[in-house]
């Protein structure tokens, strides 16, 4: 994914901002033109799937970040999220993941 983002900021216009998605004149797109772009590809790719919105990609995302080893405070800032209370709730899905990980501790058991 690295890649993948780095290729993009190798393609996007000069400007004087860290957003990845930028419109035509280099300022960073709305909300709305996000899911607006989204929605274009959606239709391009042919994915007709209902409940596939940015929302559930977002999700998706946030939900995998902790199986992977990553800390709660970075994906709270990752997310934007104001309080690290709106963050746990990814921490409940990887709950065996968690504990599959402190069996292999030595004081796991």
């Amino acid at each position: 994914m690295a890649n993948t983002i780095a290729d993009r900021l190798e393609f996007r216009p000069e400007v004087g901002h860290d957003y990845l998605f930028t419109g035509r004149e280099g300022k960073p797109l709305s909300i709305k033109g996000i899911v607006r772009a989204f929605e274009l590809v959606k239709r391009r790719v042919g994915l007709v799937r209902e409940g596939v919105t940015l929302h559930t990609l977002r999700h998706t995302f946030a939900t995998m970040l902790p199986q992977e080893g990553c800390d709660l405070v970075s994906i709270k800032e990752m997310l934007g999220h104001a309080d690290l209370a709106t963050t746990s709730i990814y921490l409940h899905v990887c709950a065996p993941h968690l504990q599959a990980g402190v069996a292999l501790r030595p004081l796991g058991g």
